[in-house]
């Protein structure tokens, strides 16, 4: 239900497809994973294939291929394990989303992590080590 209210919200299927890089590929993916579209989907309203922020091109003439990716910064936040060991870059339009909330994808799962308000760095401060506890 939660996927078709999704698909709906962002104008139906026509609309989903028209926002993914390969437009046949499905939301849901081997042993039931959601795809990164449908992540995006759910996150950002729109169900970009990629994590980065807008769009990039590739090759040029007939070998250009358009790829699409996060278009504004995000409400709620993504941050991924796969970031750290070079298969994808998350944008800073999910980094340091509007508020503070990040959804953290660890390979199969999913966990939500949050700073109470007020407590978020100002953005000027992001790039310094965090602690953990």
């Amino acid at each position: 239900l939660l996927l078709v209210a999704a698909v709906l919200s962002r104008g139906g299927v026509a609309s989903v497809r028209a926002d993914m890089d390969v437009p046949t590929a499905s939301l849901i993916v081997e042993h039931g994973y959601c795809s990164q579209e449908l992540v995006n989907l759910l996150l950002v309203g729109v169900a970009a294939s990629n994590v980065f922020d807008g769009v990039t091109v590739l090759g040029d003439g007939a070998d250009r291929t358009t790829i699409r990716g996060i278009p504004a910064p995000a409400a709620v936040g993504l941050l991924t394990y796969a970031e750290h060991f070079g298969h994808s870059a998350v944008g800073e339009h999910l980094k340091r989303p509007l508020a503070p909330v990040w959804v953290v994808c660890s390979e199969s799962h999913y966990s939500v992590f949050y700073a109470p308000e007020g407590a978020a760095a100002p953005t000027d401060e992001l790039d310094s080590p965090a602690d953990l506890y």
